[in-house]
């Protein structure tokens, strides 16, 4: 009874920090006890280089997804005043936490997409869903009812997008703001915002159209990353009006966040039973 107590006690007290690193963001929680304490983000070049004490809190353990560079990955691992053993970088498996993954090769799917899947499936038990997360790239991925990984696509974000038109051509200017608008575009800036939206809305709607036909059930629409919110609410728009009917869309601020707190939690219970068996 002592043992059990004592671990119960140590798991609420430990602080955990969840590190997502981008291509461009790094975006971060703690946690304590298992609720969050802290939170943020900022560039992927300035978060690699500084202490983890900048984050906000003295932390125990760390678990990390990165999609960026090793070297970045090495820099923030360098920079954690951690032992190795508290580090856990995360990586895809071929299957977890009721996600099966039917990857050609499981482990080469990005960490980020497999952290959303299997938040997702937490969410959403049961539930046939399509994964997107909008940041510098948008992938899409299905995931049918029995929590099976069927693929999915990858596509340019809308800064992305927009950022190679500026690049690739001689006159048309670079535009980070994108706001819907149901009206046609009369000036070159918003023209630019209205294509690259729907570029992404349409390849969400296309993929999602798919998926529903496949699983011939409703789907659950998760959204998730830094452009989340300026998609999200026109897209509803938009398939209402073509389709009449709106999708469900689950609105998520981080889902690979939410993944790896999954993984955190797993971790911590796994310990805290070798402990008490010991």
């Amino acid at each position: 009874m002592s043992g059990n107590k004592a671990s119960r006690s140590e798991h609420d007290t430990k602080t955990t920090l969840l590190v997502d690193i981008g291509n461009s963001r790094v975006k971060w929680r703690t946690l304590r006890g298992g609720v969050v304490v802290g939170k943020g983000s900022g560039s992927t070049h300035a978060l690699t280089r500084m202490r983890a004490q900048k984050l906000g809190e003295s932390v125990d353990e760390a678990f990390i997804a990165c999609v960026a560079n090793r070297e970045a990955l090495d820099a923030f691992c360098a920079n954690l005043d951690l032992p190795p053993d508290a580090i856990h970088v995360v990586r895809s498996a071929r299957e977890a936490f009721g996600v099966r993954n039917d990857y050609e090769r499981p482990t080469s799917l990005g960490v980020d997409r497999w952290l959303s899947l299997i938040a997702a499936r937490a969410q959403s038990p049961g539930l046939a869903a399509l994964v997107v997360t909008l940041g510098t790239a948008i992938t899409i991925d299905a995931l049918s009812e029995d929590g099976v990984f069927l693929g999915g696509t990858i596509a340019p974000g809308l800064g992305t997008m927009a950022a190679s038109l500026n690049a690739k051509t001689a006159a048309l200017p670079s535009v980070v703001k994108f706001a819907s608008s149901r009206a046609p575009a009369t000036n070159t800036e918003a023209a630019i915002a209205n294509g690259v939206l729907n570029a992404a809305m349409g390849a969400i709607a296309l993929e999602l159209r798919k998926h529903e036909v496949r699983c011939g059930v409703p789907v659950c629409l998760f959204i998730s990353g830094g452009d989340a919110r300026k998609v999200s609410a026109p897209l509803r728009r938009a398939c209402a009006s073509l389709s009449g009917t709106a999708p469900r869309i689950i609105l998520r601020e981080n889902l690979v966040l939410d993944g790896l707190g999954l993984v955190a939690a797993k971790q911590t219970r796994g310990s805290g039973r070798r402990k008490n068996e010991s």
